[in-house]
């Protein structure tokens, strides 16, 4: 290998060296935008080739955004707020006897 071979060598590792905490840094302090998207957003797809775990963690989040809420008891909700109305019905369990 020559010299110019090596010196190639050395400035990609020293560039990816500095590079990606720089991108992780950006991920972890950037705002995002009101539509859910933005730097971060957009960084997590970088994040998730270096880190294995990641690509886990969006395919979880994406399968959480797409999937229905259920009730976890299976009984109906016993309260309901509605925020745009400004009320709140609240439904008490029946007494035990």
């Amino acid at each position: 290998m020559s010299g110019w071979g090596v010196v190639a060598i050395v400035v990609g590792v020293v560039a990816v060296l500095l590079v990606f905490p720089l991108l992780s840094w950006l991920m972890q302090h950037a705002k995002p935008s009101e539509t859910g998207g933005g730097v971060g957003t957009a960084l997590e797809g970088i994040d998730a080739i270096f880190n294995p775990g990641k690509q886990r963690e969006l395919d979880q989040r994406q399968h959480e955004a797409e999937a229905p809420v259920e009730n976890p008891d299976g009984a109906p909700p016993r309260s309901k707020v509605d925020l745009s109305d400004g009320t709140a019905v609240i439904r008490l369990p029946p007494k035990e006897r």
